[in-house]
């Protein structure tokens, strides 16, 4: 994931200050996307990374794709987000059974 500092984030784009509560399983993947700096442990269990990226929708494609391992604890604007972004497979999934 990009900071602002790195070149890749657009300039003139909407910033979002996250903060992630990462399960430890995707270490891989937090030591690879973020830098120390944004990384630091809570415990033998979850990881805290503190980030400035682009918000989006594929920041919304992005954070879903850590699956049960994620929780952003803020902002609540993207806590919103991805909660109604997850209940649109729900609701498909009720709809197609009761057609059946």
């Amino acid at each position: 994931m990009a900071t602002l500092s790195n070149p890749a984030v657009t300039v003139g784009a909407k910033a979002c200050s996250l903060t992630l509560k990462i399960n430890a399983k995707m270490s891989y993947r937090i030591f690879e996307e973020f830098t120390q700096e944004q990384i630091s442990k809570i415990d033998d269990n979850y990881y805290l990374v503190n980030c400035l990226t682009n918000d989006g929708e594929w920041l919304d494609s992005y954070l879903l794709s850590f699956g049960k391992y994620l929780q952003v604890l803020a902002p609540t604007i993207i806590q919103n987000r991805l909660k109604k972004e997850l209940k649109i497979p729900l609701v498909a999934c009720t709809v197609k059974n009761s057609i059946s």
